[in-house]
């Protein structure tokens, strides 16, 4: 089933949640539906559900509005991780799974089975799945789509490739991974440059404060001169190449990015 959200508003006294809010979910897709704490991702799940209503604007599945409809009545089901461990879809007919945080207080393997199960979902021709999370590192691997909704409204969409590589806003760049600052920009840590000697682009002259193994990589902390504190994350050949130690000088450069506009209404 298709779910189409549509100029959907939503207000508590005169805090807006949702402005004119429009998406669509695709039958056969599992989307990841992202967005701050206040942004109107988990208002916007409630409204899906039945559990609260919009003030304006409709809820359709296959164009079946389901804004005067109870929540039993709907096509729709609302849960966390533990719904899919005996959950299978429907036979007299498609429905749409609304997943609310369920990684939320698991242990590595129980993610994995998680993952696996909405792996095992993922393109059932007459489901549509939308996951709600703040652990998107878990379910992105699988997922088909990115919904980022900040500020009321949705932010971006797209693919989880092209939401992570062309974010377009600072809010969307810190939900999908790590997020450092240099030179006053919005950089994620892999995409610095680290050297022991400045280079033919900007670099940063700084120092050393602190280098920890994060797995299989290793996690640089640099305080510019100018006072940013700067993290890196560099792999183990390159670390095997700069033999840096703590109170070494370094310069860090960053490819240039296009400003990252801030979430406004």
């Amino acid at each position: 089933m298709t779910l189409e959200i549509c100029g959907v508003t939503k207000r508590y006294g005169g805090a807006v949640a949702l402005d004119d809010l429009s998406v669509r979910f695709a039958t056969g897709r599992l989307t990841v539906l992202l967005g701050p704490d206040g942004g109107g991702a988990a208002t916007l799940l409630a409204l899906v559900a039945g559990i609260d209503h919009p003030d304006d604007g409709g809820v359709y599945v296959d164009g079946v509005d389901l804004v005067d409809l109870a929540p039993d009545h709907r096509p729709v089901l609302l849960g966390a991780a533990e719904l899919l461990a005996g959950w299978a879809p429907p036979t007299d007919g498609p429905s749409v799974l609304l997943l609310d945080e369920p990684f939320a207080g698991l242990d590595p393997a129980a993610r994995q089975r998680v993952r696996e199960r909405l792996e095992q979902l993922r393109g059932d021709d007459g489901l549509t799945v939308v996951v709600h999370t703040h652990h998107p590192g878990d379910v992105l691997p699988v997922a088909d789509e990115v919904v980022v909704v900040a500020c009321g409204r949705v932010e971006q969409a797209g693919s989880p490739a092209s939401v992570y590589d062309e974010p377009r806003s600072d809010v969307v760049m810190e939900l999908l991974g790590d997020v450092t600052h240099l030179g006053g920009e919005a950089v994620r840590p892999h995409e610095v440059e680290v050297s022991r000697h400045p280079t033919d682009v900007a670099a940063y002259a700084g120092t050393v404060a602190h280098q920890r193994r994060l797995g299989r990589e290793t996690r640089l902390t640099v305080l510019t001169d100018d006072g940013e504190v700067v993290e890196v994350d560099l792999s183990p050949e390159r670390v095997a190449a700069l033999a840096l130690g703590e109170g070494d000088t370094v310069y860090v450069s960053a490819a240039a990015r296009r400003p990252h506009a801030p979430c406004a209404r």
